[in-house]
């Protein structure tokens, strides 16, 4: 299992408020955005465009903030790959990977007493298009699917975190999927 020093965890362990994580991650894909990386054997993305970039994931759902915990994973998988095709801008992009957060569902999978919950498992759906500058899609995924479990605590501020946890794991397995399905399908 890869350990990135991911700037969310790193907010975990100074406590930033919502809106700095979101701040710092926004600031972080930037930079990835404009670093020098490369799919390892590939002189470009799907369709022999060069040049990608990754827009902020539209947010259908009531989780606030999921959009960018996906977005952030996306950016730091295509990072992790050595693309170096990543674009600075939409402007300066050959294509356009962009989704929307469809569904973000919980569900009870353990109890603690008659109407305890001990442990939920949290969903995540999301649609992607991958779209050359002149509209046309070249790639899409749709459903791509991933869920989590975690532990339900008294302290409700501590059960949020939890959730926020499990929705970072599986959004990193989102992002693996995704760059997989980008490189193997093309």
């Amino acid at each position: 299992m890869r350990h990135a020093l991911c700037p969310l965890r790193v907010a975990e362990v100074f406590r930033l408020s919502k809106s700095k994580i979101i701040l710092v991650a926004l600031s972080i894909g930037v930079l990835f955005c404009a670093c020098g990386y490369r799919f390892a054997g590939q002189s470009g993305f799907p369709g022999d465009n060069d040049r990608l970039f990754v827009k902020v994931l539209e947010n259908r759902t009531q989780e606030t903030g999921v959009e960018n915990i996906l977005t952030a994973a996306l950016l730091s998988e295509l990072t992790y790959r050595k693309t170096d095709g990543l674009a600075s801008g939409i402007d300066d992009a050959d294509v356009v990977l962009s989704g929307v957060v469809e569904e973000v569902a919980i569900r009870t999978i353990s109890t603690r007493g008659k109407d305890t919950a001990g442990e939920r498992r949290v969903t995540v759906s999301v649609g992607l298009k991958l779209k050359k500058s002149d509209g046309s899609i070249i790639w899409a995924a749709n459903k791509l699917t991933e869920d989590q479990g975690y532990i339900v605590e008294a302290d409700k501020e501590r059960t949020d975190q939890n959730r926020r946890d499990a929705i970072r794991v599986l959004s990193q397995r989102i992002a693996e999927k995704v760059v997989n399905r980008l490189s193997d399908d093309f």
